[in-house]
């Protein structure tokens, strides 16, 4: 089989594997970066970037309840761990901002 060093490649990253938990728990909170850049490059209304911090982390939850219903582990603890991250992250920038 001509193919199979690929196709152990695909087999090997599972569903459930922390890597592609921490690979979530990360763009998710990007895309939602990248919305807000987007905005605040169009129309600059927004002066706050709360109501984004709030949705990255609803982002974060609603992908943690969908891999803790389907039993999926790793998964979860990838998006908690880099959700938990990012949550320090933003809190010791915004405190350095003052």
């Amino acid at each position: 089989m001509p193919f199979k060093p690929l196709i152990r490649g695909i087999l090997m990253f599972k569903k459930d594997s922390i890597l592609l938990g921490i690979l979530a728990g990360i763009c998710l909170p990007g895309l939602v970066l990248l919305v807000n850049f987007l905005v605040h490059k169009q129309w600059a209304i927004q002066k706050s970037n709360d109501a984004y911090y709030f949705v990255a982390i609803a982002l974060n939850l609603i992908a943690l309840r969908f891999a803790y219903t389907y039993q999926l582990e790793r998964l979860a603890r990838g998006i908690l761990a880099s959700s938990f991250v990012i949550c320090l992250l933003v809190f010791y920038l915004s405190k350095q901002a003052l």
